[in-house]
């Protein structure tokens, strides 16, 4: 879930916007107010939301504010044309603001990267809940960690997540099982485990592995 929410009443400005995402994996949806950005967080998983602080009637400070408070997943991004905006954030004591870009911005970069690391902040965050909801518990086998990791990733996590957190748990097991083997077990068990580890990261089956 990668879509962005842009609030902006400049139609220019949305257009640049539109050409600094172009050919970036992100759903992108679009509001000119207030009140459409709420409609759309309403029926749409928000993960990250822009908004131009220099929007009439309801300020982009207010848009972010009320985001933050009602959908706190949300990473929030601030852009002006003012830069002393940044001091007005500030001064607010509100929390959450993610990033704050001067606008118009000279180069592609200077939006898309902050927008960047706010999907991947976001996507770790989310990476250490759902580490921590599925490893905190003492009482669980290797076994039924992995096995609750492989569930997890086919509905919540993309390949990569449930590869790492697999992989973990794979290796833990190797070293406790090689514990006081003898040398020759242990070179056979440590060819399985490759393999083990082999299959999780190019995540394929038995066959398209190496014997």
């Amino acid at each position: 879930m990668r879509n962005i929410l842009f609030v902006e009443h400049d139609p220019l400005v949305t257009e640049k916007f539109r050409d600094c995402i172009s050919g970036e994996e992100f759903n992108c949806f679009y509001a000119s107010s207030g009140m459409e950005a709420l409609e759309i967080m309403r029926s749409t998983e928000i993960a990250l939301a822009i908004a131009d602080l220099d929007i009439p009637v309801i300020s982009g400070l207010e848009i972010l504010e009320m985001i933050g408070h009602i959908y706190p997943d949300t990473v929030l991004i601030a852009i002006s044309e003012e830069p002393y905006f940044e001091n007005v954030i500030n001064s607010s004591g509100m929390k959450g603001i993610f990033k704050f870009v001067v606008r118009p911005w000279e180069k592609r970069g200077d939006l898309l990267l902050p927008v960047r690391e706010g999907m991947e902040y976001r996507e770790l965050k989310k990476l250490k809940e759902q580490a921590g909801v599925l490893l905190g518990n003492e009482k669980l086998s290797s076994e039924d960690i992995a096995s609750k990791i492989r569930e997890r990733s086919a509905c919540e996590m993309d390949r990569l997540e449930a590869v790492i957190e697999v992989m973990a748990v794979i290796i833990q097991s190797s070293i406790n099982e090689l514990k006081g083997r003898p040398e020759e077990d242990k070179a056979v068990r440590t060819a399985q485990f490759t393999k083990m580890l082999l299959k999780e990261y190019m995540g394929a089956f038995t066959e398209n592995v190496p014997e």
